[in-house]
């Protein structure tokens, strides 16, 4: 052991051996590391010595101890310390610590105050579990087992590491940030092992990842049972990740054993207790090259590197296993090491050879200088010394719960991490150096290891952690790091795909296609999504795309076809009308009744603009306005024709009377009513579409093609258009009938009834079209509607009368329309009139008749000669007295 007296002591456990043997006691092989570690103690507390601020007046003192990485040999030695405490009277009613004064005249033993220890798991819960009994703090600088973590069985353990939680948290972030998802795992078979194995299932079943191989090593020395373990990861070539939850002796083996099976292309996972030993730097490349390691993150302290480079045989003699370890490694060479030791003096070489692991930087050594440090300042606080003085006296009564207290909420500025403090569950700050392990550019003959990342887990958010730098990675076999080894036990399902498990490995599948309707948007989908009633999938099955909205777009051949059809028909309306007014005075435009016709052409026109509204982008908007003009102008072009026919048939019945006033309120009339009506139902469909507001809704005709349509909950404002449309129409269409024998140069009676049948047919045919029909077509059925409806109007009330005008001047004169009209009022003489037959109403009938046609006698563009004329003169003469015979002879009859 290695022993410092001082008025305090502090005990230090470290695994200097292995391989303990219980019956002779006996250890082997010698770990450098834990020589190293064993120094960073005797510096520390040399450190704290030298210092005035920490335990002024005060010497620590160190009792070091070799547990020879055994329990039982752990046990042994806390048996003996705390037999010490109690063979001293340290356990006594006073619960306090007696230590030895250094002005007091008596001498007394001096007492340890706390332990610094032990490396192993395995050796600290014993310990823990021992000394908590006495209150006695226990400071590891390497347990890290979570079953250490529980304060009710150990009250006084703490630790500068963290916990395993925290180890296999990093460690599964790691496999998930190479997206591996089945690994082995080969664990020492004590509580370090297997509470670390049952960690990581427990976290591994969260984040679906698989174990193939799980198994334990019970004695490493053990050469077959290692030799059978490898035999069974070869049987899962697919798991390549094999994690290594083992002390730095028990990897070391297996990674020898691998060697001797060839078993290259592995990726070996090491953990905290051996993930940076130099050991494995001079191992095969070919089997542990490309080593991913979770490492303490402690950081190096340049004084104690420059301290340890100065140590030699006669400068260090106070560390009995420095000395063992440079007898060692001077009997290799054939060297008498008494006498280089009785010389005090090394050959410069073996000096200088810092390639020992002994002098090679490693993370515990911080977390070995942290501890004591943290002890020291706990009972510094405890003492209630200051910075400048530490009373002796205060020596004989430290109070151990108080020692304790302090202990929890003891911060300073460490060098493992910068602001160092204990957790609630007494764990160090959980922070770890991710490194690789690779070819080493200086010294062919080994390797290196090269820090790629750090994980950490914040307080304050509970959170992990994870950065890595993957361009510093260099694989086994030295492949590049963007060629990622798999350790999956399937490949991948790429996203349009679904996985199936076909296996009692849930990490083990097959992948297949989503149906014609579904999609998976991620890797490993566990299953497809349908797409919803618009939507559709792409080619890949990856995205639902919306349904293409089939409308009319305005460069479409439909909407040319439209636009051509509008114009056209705007066109022709404009020229009529142009026409109409030119020949305004002609006996044919006259009797056509110049008002309403102005009215119809109007009419015509509004009608002939409407199909543009079908073909505006859909909205609320566009649709009220596509609902209103669409009802509103069919209905005044039928409603200008009904005007136009009951007027002349009551011209020709004797109902209009002789008066001027009359005739100018019914010439009022006859353009006041078809826009009063129209305006009325403007007004109703407006109040129907208030009440039952018109959307634009969305209907899907296939999965992969919809319709914009604009409709309502009831359809009241499409029903009540239709309804004026249809009623309008069976006006028109009646008293077409009944005016259908008028003189057809007259008021072609028979072109306004084609006319309305012509439009009863377009109506007939409208009406459950537009209703059966939905998107572009319905659309385009009722802009083809309007234009028809104008088209018919304008062919037949007018294209006639075009036709005269332009070709047939001579029929434009008003000799023609008095043939006409006279022929009408023979033919519609009644041969025989019945008794009760008015005279006066008779006479008054044909007075009606006869100021129509003496209208028509003021025609200044009649083309005649004056023999015609002379004729006409006559004829008029001729066609007066026939009209005064017929009603004599009706007058007679009566």
């Amino acid at each position: 052991m290695a022993y410092l007296p001082g008025h305090i002591m502090i005990t230090g456990l470290f695994s200097v051996h292995y391989n303990y043997d219980p019956f002779t006691r006996s250890c082997r092989y010698l770990n450098e590391q834990s020589v190293q570690w064993i120094q960073a103690m005797i510096y520390s507390i040399d450190q704290i010595n030298n210092r005035s601020d920490i335990l002024p007046n005060i010497t620590l003192g160190y009792d070091i101890r070799d547990t020879c990485d055994s329990a039982s040999l752990g046990i042994l030695q806390a048996i003996s310390l705390i037999h010490n405490r109690i063979q001293y009277g340290i356990h006594n009613p006073s619960n306090t610590m007696l230590c030895q004064s250094a002005n007091s005249s008596k001498l007394y033993q001096p007492q340890v105050v706390g332990i610094i220890g032990g490396k192993r798991s395995r050796v600290s819960i014993p310990v823990a579990s021992l000394v908590g009994n006495f209150d006695l703090p226990q400071i590891s600088y390497s347990s890290t087992s979570p079953v250490l973590a529980d304060r009710r069985r150990y009250k006084t353990f703490y630790r500068t590491v963290p916990s395993d939680t925290y180890q296999v948290s990093a460690l599964i972030d790691i496999i998930k940030h190479f997206d591996w998802n089945y690994i082995s795992i080969i664990a020492i078979d004590d509580s370090y092992g297997r509470q670390g194995v049952s960690e990581i299932n427990k976290q591994t079943r969260h984040n679906e990842i698989c174990t193939a191989v799980v198994e334990y090593i019970s004695d490493p020395s053990d050469r077959s049972t290692i030799s059978r373990i490898l035999q069974r990861i070869e049987l899962f070539p697919k798991a390549k990740a094999i994690i290594l939850f083992t002390t730095e002796f028990d990897a070391v083996n297996i990674i020898q054993e691998a060697e001797k099976r060839n078993l290259t292309g592995l990726i070996f996972i090491g953990t905290d207790a051996w993930s940076d030993s130099l050991k494995f730097t001079r191992l095969d490349p070919k089997v542990i090259g490309g080593m991913l390691g979770v490492s303490l993150d402690g950081k190096n302290d340049p004084k104690f590197d420059q301290y340890l480079r100065s140590r030699d045989l006669c400068n260090n003699r106070i560390n009995p296993w420095f000395i063992e370890m440079w007898k060692s490694e001077l009997s290799h060479l054939n060297l008498d090491t008494n006498e280089i030791m009785q010389q005090c003096n090394i050959i410069t070489e073996l000096h200088q050879n810092y390639t020992h692991d002994f002098y090679y930087r490693t993370s515990k050594a911080a977390y070995v200088m942290d501890a004591v440090k943290a002890l020291a300042v706990a009972v510094h606080k405890a003492l209630g010394c200051t910075n400048d003085s530490c009373s002796a006296e205060n020596l004989r009564g430290i109070d151990k719960f108080r020692l304790l207290e302090e202990l929890v909420n003891v911060s300073f500025h460490g060098i493992s991490v910068r602001k160092f403090h204990f957790t609630s569950t007494g764990d160090g700050v959980p922070k770890y150096t991710i490194v690789n392990l690779q070819p080493d550019n200086v010294d062919k003959n080994r390797m290196k290891f090269v820090k790629i990342g750090t994980w950490s887990f914040r307080q304050l958010s509970e959170q992990p952690s994870l950065e890595i730098n993957d361009s510093k990675i260099i694989w086994n076999g030295d492949r590049p790091w963007y060629d990622i080894p798999s350790s999956n036990c399937s490949n991948h399902c790429l996203p349009g795909t679904v996985r199936v498990i076909n296996s009692r490995e849930t990490c083990c599948w097959q992948c297949f296609p989503c149906s014609n309707l579904s999609i998976s948007n991620e890797t490993n989908a566990k299953t497809c999504h349908t797409c919803s009633k618009f939507y559709h999938p792409n080619i890949n099955h990856t995205v639902c795309n919306p349904n293409q909205i089939e409308k009319i777009e305005p460069l479409s051949t439909l909407a040319i076809f439209i636009y051509f059809v509008v114009v056209i028909a705007l066109l022709l309306t404009l020229i009529t009308w142009g026409l109409f007014i030119k020949y305004r005075k002609t006996a044919i435009v006259k009797a056509s009744n110049f008002t309403v016709s102005n009215l119809l052409l109007f009419s015509i026109c509004y009608c002939s603009l409407v199909p543009i509204l079908f073909l505006l982008p859909k909205s609320r908007f566009t649709c009220e306005l596509a609902v209103i003009g669409f009802g509103s102008s069919l209905t005044i072009v039928m409603l200008t024709i009904v005007s136009k026919t009951k007027t002349v048939a009551k011209v020709f019945n004797g109902e209009l009377g002789n008066t001027n006033g009359k005739k100018k309120t019914y010439k009022l009339l006859q353009a006041v009513l078809p826009i009063s009506i129209t305006i009325a139902q403007i007004c109703v469909c407006s109040v129907a579409i208030h009440f039952d507001p018109v959307k634009v809704t969305l209907i899907a005709v296939t999965r992969n093609r919809i319709h914009l349509q604009c409709s309502s909950k009831y359809k009241i404002a499409f029903l009540l258009a239709f309804a004026f449309i249809a009623l309008s129409n069976l006006i028109c269409i009646y008293l077409a009938f009944k005016t259908r024998k008028l003189p057809e140069n007259f008021n072609e009676a028979k072109y306004i009834c084609f006319t309305a049948l012509i439009m009863f047919c377009i109506v007939v045919t409208l009406i459950p079209s537009f209703f059966t029909t939905t998107g572009p077509l319905q659309d385009a059925i009722a802009a083809f509607g309007c234009a028809a409806f104008a088209l018919a109007a304008l062919f037949c009330i007018f294209a006639n009368k075009i036709y005269v005008m332009l070709f047939q001047p001579d029929l434009n004169c008003r000799e023609q329309v008095i043939l006409s009209v006279t022929n009408y009022a023979f033919t519609n003489v009644s041969p025989r009139c019945t008794p009760t037959a008015t005279p006066r109403n008779n006479r008054k009938r044909d007075n009606s008749r006869l100021n129509v046609i003496e209208s028509s006698f003021h025609n200044p563009d009649c083309s005649s000669s004056d023999a015609d004329r002379s004729g006409s003169s006559s004829n008029r003469s001729s066609l007066r007295e026939k009209i005064h015979v017929i009603n004599t002879a009706q007058l007679t009859e009566r």
